[in-house]
């Protein structure tokens, strides 16, 4: 009796014990990596003043998927190279329509589903677009999407929108 006393309580210590590494995992995964004042920023670039001469503007707004095509809701990890591949799409596209403000969705700035590639900063870069704003609506450091198997999981993800000027 003695013995399956000690086996059930050593049982009920096992299974609480997993029940709260599972109720810590969660807490961390769901946690940020930014402050919140950090969630919305305006980057002005002070060698490029705004034009108030100008009184019309383009604009251009892209759902870019964070570069991923149509693996987004697959449950693949895709090869970086597809993210390089789009991205140089992306700015072949984008370059000769050379809008005034371009208007970014679902664009990552340092998640593990798109290689930790800042794609704010390579696009503005490479579309010569100094002033940068970000709002962020994804800050996890585990987001466990697709469900399965564990080794597509997103992971760590900073996400958000943007919007870029001349």
């Amino acid at each position: 009796m003695k013995r399956l006393t000690t086996v059930v309580v050593g049982l009920a210590l096992l299974l609480g014990g997993g029940i709260v590494a599972l109720a810590m995992f969660f807490l961390w995964a769901s946690s940020g990596r930014l402050a919140e004042s950090e969630y919305a920023q305006i980057k002005v670039n002070e060698a490029y003043p705004l034009n108030p001469e100008a009184n019309e503007f383009s604009v251009v707004s892209y759902n870019i998927g964070y570069l991923s095509g149509l693996t987004n809701n697959q449950s693949v990890r895709p090869e970086a190279d597809l993210y390089e591949t789009n991205l140089a799409t992306a700015i072949a596209a984008l370059e000769p329509l050379a809008p005034d403000i371009l208007a970014l969705q679902e664009i990552d700035l340092d998640s593990r589903r798109s290689y930790q590639v800042d794609q704010v900063t390579a696009l503005g870069d490479a579309l010569a677009y100094p002033q940068r704003a970000i709002a962020i609506n994804w800050d996890k450091r585990y987001v466990p999407f697709p469900f399965w198997p564990p080794t597509v999981h997103f992971g760590q993800m900073l996400s958000g929108q943007a919007i870029l000027s001349r």
